[in-house]
C-alpha cells in the first residue's frame, strides 16, 4: 500500500500527530522546544543526559511522543521525549514492520523497494528498467513489472501503472498457485490504481480477490490483510455504502493496534475515518 492510501483521511482534513503514551515510571521524558533558528534547545537536551548519566552513544535514541505548537510562539513546537533502548516492545514493533516492507528476495530487490518507499520515483524507474534487462526467470519479471506498476502510480500516471500490473499478473496467474500471496499483492496494487482513477467498481473488485487470498493464506492478524479491509472500507465509504465500510475499518483499527505502536498516527488517522464513517449513516 502507498503512503497516501495507508494516510487517506476520509473527510478530507489532514490527521494531528499521533497522541502520546505515558511513560514507565522511570523513563526520562525530557521536553524540548526546538527551533529552527536556535539550537539552545538541543545543547541542553544533551546536558539534561549527560546530567542523568545517559551514555552519549545513546543521545539520539528518543522515542517522540506529543507534538504540539506552542501557544505563546507560532514558529515553536514542543516535542514530548522519552528514552528508549533495543528492548523497548514498540521499536521492536516498529522495526519489525520497516524490515518486512522493503524485505526482498535480494539486496537489489530491497534496495528497489527501499527507493520506492522513501519516494525516489525517477532513481526507482531508472533502477528497475535496468533490473528488468537482467532478469533471469519470468518470477523476477513479473516481481520487476509490478514494481514498475507501482512506480508509475506514485508518479501519477495510473494508465502505465495498470499496464505495468496486468503484465505483472498474466506472468504470475500462470506461474504461481492461486493462493499465492504474490498474487494477492498484485491485486490490491492494481485495484489501488484503479481507485486513482475513480473506477471504484474495478477497484472494488481487484481489492476483493486480494482479500480473499489474504484470508486463506495469512494469519487472522496479519497487516496486509489490515490493509485489504481498509482498503475495501475506504472504497465503501467513498460509494457510499456506510454500513459496509465501518466494520471493515473496524477490523482493520483492531489489527493495526495490534501491529504497530499505539502513537502511530496512522491509528488516529484510522480512528477518525471511522468516526466520520458512523456521523454519515
Amino acid at each position: 500500500m502507498g503512503a497516501k492510501d495507508f494516510k487517506r483521511d476520509i473527510s478530507k482534513s489532514s490527521a494531528a500527530a499521533a497522541s502520546s503514551t505515558k511513560a514507565s515510571s522511570d523513563a526520562i521524558q525530557p521536553k524540548s522546544q526546538i527551533n529552527d533558528d536556535d539550537t539552545k534547545s538541543m545543547k541542553t537536551l544533551v546536558t539534561h543526559c549527560q546530567q542523568k548519566n545517559i551514555p552519549e552513544a545513546e543521545i539520539n535514541e528518543f522515542k517522540v511522543g506529543e507534538i504540539k505548537q506552542t501557544v505563546d510562539n507560532k514558529r515553536l513546537w514542543e516535542v514530548q521525549l522519552s528514552i528508549t533502548n533495543d528492548d523497548d516492545p514498540q521499536l521492536a514493533i516498529l522495526t519489525d514492520r520497516i524490515k518486512e516492507e522493503v524485505q526482498g528476495s535480494n539486496g537489489w530487490f530491497r534496495m528497489g523497494k527501499l527507493m520506492i518507499k522513501v519516494g525516489h520515483f525517477n532513481q526507482a524507474e531508472a533502477f528497475h528498467n535496468e533490473l528488468l534487462k537482467n532478469a533471469s526467470s519470468d518470477i523476477e519479471r513479473a516481481y520487476i513489472y509490478h514494481q514498475l506498476g507501482r512506480v508509475k502510480d506514485n508518479q501519477g500516471k495510473y494508465q502505465e501503472a495498470v499496464a505495468f500490473h496486468e503484465k505483472s499478473i498474466e506472468v504470475r496467474e500462470k506461474s504461481l498457485p492461486p493462493n499465492h500471496p504474490d498474487l494477492a499483492e498484485s491485486y490490491n496494487n492494481i485495484g489501488m490504481v484503479y481507485n486513482h482513477m475513480s473506477d471504484y467498481v474495478k477497484a472494488l473488485k481487484f481489492h476483493e480477490k486480494s482479500m480473499q487470498i489474504r484470508k486463506i493464506s495469512l494469519p487472522p492478524n496479519h497487516f496486509d490483510l489490515a490493509e485489504s479491509y481498509n482498503s475495501i472500507g475506504l472504497l465503501y465509504n467513498t460509494m457510499g455504502d456506510y454500513s459496509k465500510a465501518i466494520p471493515l475499518l473496524e477490523k482493520a483499527l483492531a489489527i493495526f493496534q495490534n501491529s504497530l505502536p499505539p502513537t502511530h498516527p496512522n491509528i488516529k488517522v484510522m480512528m477518525h475515518n471511522i468516526q466520520v464513517a458512523k456521523n454519515n449513516l
